[in-house]
């Protein structure tokens, strides 16, 4: 299994741009149903059309909020609808592009604050592979129209910027972002090898439902160049997730976390010291929830070449975290996330080989390392373009979201699980 881990590694050594075909739009009527040896999902007809993929969803308000990417040759469409009383909302454009950065691990955010949706894209700023900015919109709340897109950071140097995660904060939005102003400035970033003397920064910013930026912030001065962040809302701050690099010449790759707010900035700290040593990105993020004072943060790691998805629950906000907990069978590919059910649970999502193919794997684990029967929930496809599934909880259902890939062709699939 040490090779095919391998193999996968190798893949996920830097991100790519993919083109994909076409699928016909599917009946919005359809509800199909996955048997799983336990409880069963629900596969949920969903409104994209197309050759979609990079869905992305936001639970808010009793509404679960979805956007996604569909291709039409070079032009990608960014769109967006809202499940509400079992019904999907007419499919809207949220903005369309030919030099957008489209790319199976760097997807699309979304964030919802009192009527007002928040989305994020990425565009081309320069000729060079991974010289792109982060564009963001704002959807009126009165009008509901979609505002001109506008540029997030403001370094105005052409490299890397990415790996979105957004928040609803006060009356406005929290953002946070790989930066990677420095790795061109000072040395150059190149192939995500992590060969040049600048490096890759965590930043964060707020922006009100006008669309100003404010509170530009530095969290991190030196991270992982290419795997995704995430964040969450406590009582102490914001607390947000990402896979950190160490100095020197030995690159320890571990997820740490680091805490903002308004007041002060809580210094970042280790999530957990797997202390995996790796020379490049393995593009594999971690993914964090929060319950009342249980913050629950899932991740990869490959330690000694052994493939593992862990999780850890924090009892008082995201300042100190417990003993990682392994949920995987022992050959997990990775691309996690993670639900809190309560003070003492969470659910994890993970994908995972399983004889000659991959599924789709759900686990609810407590905090004292107790956990239920894992359930698989659909099939998929080991390749980059089935990129990161989520999954979000409305009320007392689970919805996952993930991209199905037949070929060159890709569709997204919408399953709901019930809480257990």
């Amino acid at each position: 299994m040490r090779l095919l881990y391998t193999l996968f590694i190798i893949l996920f050594f830097c991100s790519c741009e993919e083109r994909l075909g076409s699928l016909k739009p599917l009946d919005m009527d359809t509800v199909q149903v996955e048997e799983n040896g336990g409880p069963s999902s629900l596969k949920l007809v969903n409104p994209s059309a197309g050759s979609a993929h990079l869905p992305r969803f936001k639970a808010q308000d009793g509404k679960l909020h979805i956007t996604w990417v569909e291709q039409e040759d070079s032009l990608a469409i960014l769109k967006y609808a809202v499940y509400a009383s079992a019904k999907w909302s007419p499919a809207e454009t949220i903005a369309s592009g030919t030099d957008w950065f489209v790319n199976w691990a760097d997807f699309p955010a979304v964030a919802i604050n009192d009527g007002t949706v928040m989305a994020t894209f990425l565009q081309k700023s320069a000729k060079g592979t991974y010289d792109y900015d982060v564009k963001y919109t704002l959807r009126d709340k009165e009008s509901q129209k979609w505002s001109t897109a506008r540029t997030l950071h403001n370094d105005g140097v052409a490299a890397e910027h990415g790996f979105v995660s957004l928040l609803s904060y006060k009356k406005g939005f929290f953002a946070t972002w790989l930066d990677g102003r420095k790795t061109k400035t000072t040395g150059g970033h190149d192939n995500h090898s992590h060969g040049g003397n600048g490096a890759m920064t965590l930043r964060s910013a707020l922006i009100d439902t006008n669309g100003k930026v404010t509170e530009r912030t530095e969290l991190d001065s030196r991270i992982c160049d290419c795997c995704n962040t995430a964040a969450v809302q406590t009582e102490k701050g914001i607390v947000v997730v990402y896979r950190d690099r160490s100095e020197g010449q030995e690159e320890v790759r571990d997820i740490y976390r680091t805490i903002w707010n308004e007041d002060q900035k809580v210094l970042p700290a280790p999530v957990y010291n797997d202390n995996w040593l790796i020379n490049g990105c393995p593009v594999n993020g971690p993914a964090i929830d929060t319950f009342a004072d249980t913050v629950v943060t899932a991740w990869f790691t490959a330690v000694d070449d052994v493939p593992s998805v862990k999780l850890t629950f924090s009892k008082d906000s995201g300042l100190n975290f417990g003993d990682a907990i392994r949920v995987d069978a022992g050959d997990a590919i990775g691309r996690v996330d993670v639900v809190a059910s309560d003070e003492n649970s969470a659910y994890v999502l993970w994908m995972e080989q399983q004889g000659d193919g991959v599924v789709l794997q759900l686990k609810k684990v407590y905090t004292n390392g107790v956990f239920e029967q894992v359930q698989t929930i659909t099939k998929m496809s080991g390749e980059r373009m089935s990129g990161f599934p989520q999954i979000e909880r409305l009320g007392d259902t689970l919805y996952i979201a993930t991209t199905a890939v037949t070929g060159k062709e890709t569709a997204i699939e919408v399953f709901s699980f019930p809480i257990y």
